[in-house]
Order: structure tokens, then sequence, then C-alpha cells
């Protein structure tokens, strides 16, 4: 049957409505409210009557959806256009162009699709806003796309959701709202009887590391050695090989790097038995940090892990990442007394990094500085190390920033320099949360005659 007001198939008609007020979470009669009665809606539903355009308005508005999206589906024209805006805004995405993404998203009108289109172009934006590190747009897309997920039921949703903005708000900073976004969500899976999955999996990974980040080591040991347990004979690749790296990240805070590189060795025999390219990138430019910070290190094989990581980096076009990779090149050539390399690749990293402000960037300068050193070049590495402490002092206070204010101080300190050794000390304290103390003024001393 035909409807002659709709032009559109009745009965598939009457399944998206049906969906859709299940979706939303609502009786018969609530979606009919006022202008409707629940009969008409069930007759609607079952397929028995055809809408007017006038009642799809009304059953659209209250949905959250549009007209167009009932009557036609997925298959209209505007959703179709919009998929295909959404599909090239991830292909740019996926080749480290997110301002392209931004730009095409940009373009489309979310108010003329359907919920699940518009789900996916703003889960997008999102990334998107991530990726240019616009961590408060960032952080405005995906709250209330994760309370309507919540809220609608739809558990692994939400859990996908909460995991990428537990990520967001830690690295914003945001530890606390960080886990308290984690941990709500891994309640809703629990109830929902969904515990065990990768998303399960990922999600509880990214919680420890925001316990990680906040300080409660001690916790996060606790959290992860039971995760380590449960995951041993899980068929969950990714959710496995997450777990592991952030067992390693635990162990790595601890002070036992033997530890963090037997997990970090699991995680890549977990990831080499299917083909997650950018999974493995991740955990093989972790294994190569691991190795440059090792005791005795072994900067050969780092490079090794390097080479490895740099076509999938490459590909994607992601400069921050690239940068970073010339960093730990630099740091495994100076020390296997190549100043010279060490100093072409700390350069090479800040020119890719030429205009961000992150610690990545302080990092760069400290590994130019520290290539200029062994060079003889004393004045030129002071200078660099004073251009790491210039981007610190203008980036918002972290565990990462007080850590990177350290590695500054150690560099003045060892090249003699006090009052820059106690200012940067006291930038890292003050960055990890110890607060100046108020100093009782001093016992004047006794007049003596």
């Amino acid at each position: 049957m035909r409807d002659e007001d709709t032009g559109g198939d009745t009965a598939a008609l009457a399944g998206r409505l049906r969906a859709a007020r299940r979706a939303a979470g609502l009786t018969q009669t609530a979606l009919a409210g006022e202008e409707l009665s629940p009969s008409y809606v069930s007759l609607l539903e079952a397929g028995k009557r055809e809408p007017s355009e006038a009642a799809l308005a009304v059953l659209a508005a209250r949905l959250g959806t549009t007209v167009a999206h009932l009557r036609d589906g997925e298959d209209g024209a505007e959703e179709t256009r919009v998929r295909l805006e959404v599909s090239r805004a991830r292909l740019a995405l996926r080749d480290g162009d997110p301002q392209a993404a931004l730009d095409r998203l940009g373009r489309v009108d979310l108010d003329a699709v359907g919920p699940g289109v518009r789900r996916q172009a703003l889960a997008t934006l999102a990334a998107a806003h991530e990726a240019v590190d616009d961590v408060a747009h960032a952080v405005q897309v995906l709250e209330p796309l994760l309370e309507s997920a919540r809220s609608q039921g739809r558990p692994l949703e939400a859990a996908r959701l909460a995991a990428t903005l537990s990520a967001v708000y830690l690295r914003a900073g945001d530890t606390y709202r960080s886990v308290d976004v984690g941990e709500r969500a891994l309640l809703d899976l629990e109830d929902a009887s969904l515990a065990g999955g990768d998303e399960h999996l990922r999600l509880v990974a990214t919680v420890v590391e925001a316990y990680v980040e906040r300080g409660d080591v001690a916790y996060a040991t606790h959290r992860v050695t039971q995760l380590v347990r449960v995951v041993e004979d899980q068929e969950c690749p990714r959710g496995r090989g997450r777990v592991y790296e952030v067992a390693a990240a635990v162990a790595e805070e601890r002070g036992d790097l033997t530890a963090a590189s037997a997990y970090l060795q699991r995680a890549l025999q977990v990831l080499q038995e299917g083909e997650l390219n950018a999974d493995l990138a991740a955990l093989r430019t972790t294994h190569a940090r691991l190795l440059l910070r090792s005791d005795p290190p072994d900067p050969r094989a780092a490079l090794d892990q390097v080479e490895r990581v740099w076509p999938v980096l490459a590909a994607r076009s992601e400069q921050s990442a690239l940068a970073a990779l010339d960093v730990d090149r630099s740091t495994a050539c100076l020390l296997l007394l190549d100043a010279a390399a060490a100093a072409r690749w700390a350069a090479s990293a800040l020119a890719r990094l030429d205009g961000e402000r992150h610690v990545g960037v302080a990092a760069a300068h400290l590994a130019l500085g520290d290539a200029l050193r062994a060079s003889g070049d004393g004045p030129g590495a002071t200078r660099a190390y004073d251009a790491a402490a210039e981007v610190l002092a203008a980036l918002p206070p972290s565990r990462r920033t007080a850590a990177a204010w350290r590695e500054v101080g150690d560099r003045y300190r060892r090249d003699g320099d006090a009052a820059a050794t106690i200012r940067a000390w006291d930038r890292a304290l003050g960055d990890a949360g110890f607060r100046r103390s108020v100093v009782p003024p001093g016992v004047p001393r006794a007049r003596t005659r």
C-alpha cells in the first residue's frame, strides 16, 4: 500500500516510526501528546493508517527527527548527501587533515537529517575538534551526545562516547571529570550485562589512565591488576591490547620498567594477531620510549620500533605524532653519540610543530638543547631550554607539564644555573598540585650591646 500524502511506503514508514519511538524511550501515549491519540499512533505503527504531512511533522518534532527521515528513511536525498559528507570528513581525519573535516561538517544541515546520521556527524565533529586541540568544543559536542545515548538506552554507544569524552577531559587536565564520566558509563554497562566486551575493556583502561594522571597510582595498580586477570581469556584483541598498554603505563609510573616492558610485549603479541595498524603504531611508539628510558637504554631497538611505526603515521599525515617520533629519534641518536643527527631530528620535530603550543613542543626544544649541548654549543642549548620553559609557562597545569618542568629544571641544574633551576622546580611543584606554603616571619635577633 502506498501513502498518497507522503509518497512513502506505509509499512516501511510504520517500522521507522516504531523504531524511532522506542529509541526515544517514549510510549505511544507520550508520543501522541495532545495533538494525536494513542490509538492513532498504534494504527500508524501497525501500518494500518497513512499519516498526513501535518501528523508527520508533529511526530518528527516529538521524536527529534525529520519528516523526510520518517518518510524516506536513510534513502532520502538529504540523508544520503549528509552521510557522504560525514564519510568524506572521516576520510580527512584518517588522512591527518582535521581542518578539512571541520570544513565539510560545517557545510551540512544536521537539523535536516534523522538522529542516526546526526549522531554520526556529531561524533565525527567531536573527533575533528579534538584533533585540532579544540578540547572545549569537543566537550560541548560529546556531553549532550553521551547524555542522549544514556537516556535512550544505548549503553554500548554510551560506552564508546564515554571513553572518548573521558580521554578528552584527561587531555584537558580535568582528571576528576574524566574519572566520573568513565565510572558512570561502566556502571551502565554492568547494569546492562555488557561487561567484558571490547567497549567495556577499553573504557576501564581509559578510567585507569585517569586515576594514574590524577595521582591515584595505588588504586590504579589495584584496578589494572584485576583487569589483567579478567582479560587473560577474552577474545577481544583491541580491548586486551588496550588493557596491557595501560598496565604498562601503570608499571612505568611505579618505576617498574621490567614489568612495563613485559606488558607492552603482551599487547604487541595480541594486536599482531589482527591487522590493527593504528593500535599497533601506538604500542610500538610507547615501546620505543620505554626502551629509551630503560636501564640500560636500548636506542637501536627503539629506532627499530620507530621505523616500523613511521609508514603508518606518515600515511595519515599526523604531524604531531610524527614530531614525537622525531624527538624519539633525536634521543636515540644522542645515546648513540651522534649529536649532529640528534640535532637534525629535533629541528625536524620543531618544524612539524610550528605554531603549536603543547607539551610535545617543549619536549622538542629540550631534545634540541640536549643535542646542541652535546655538540659543544652551550649558549644554543640554553636558548633551547629557555624556549621549552616559555612554552610550558603558557600551558594549563597538569601532571604532564609538571614532569616537563622537572626536566627543564634538571637541565638548568646540570648547567649550574641555580636561579633558573629553582624557578623550574617551583613550577613543577605548582603544576603537580603543591601549593606554596605560608612561611612565618623569622624571629628577629636580640640586640646586643
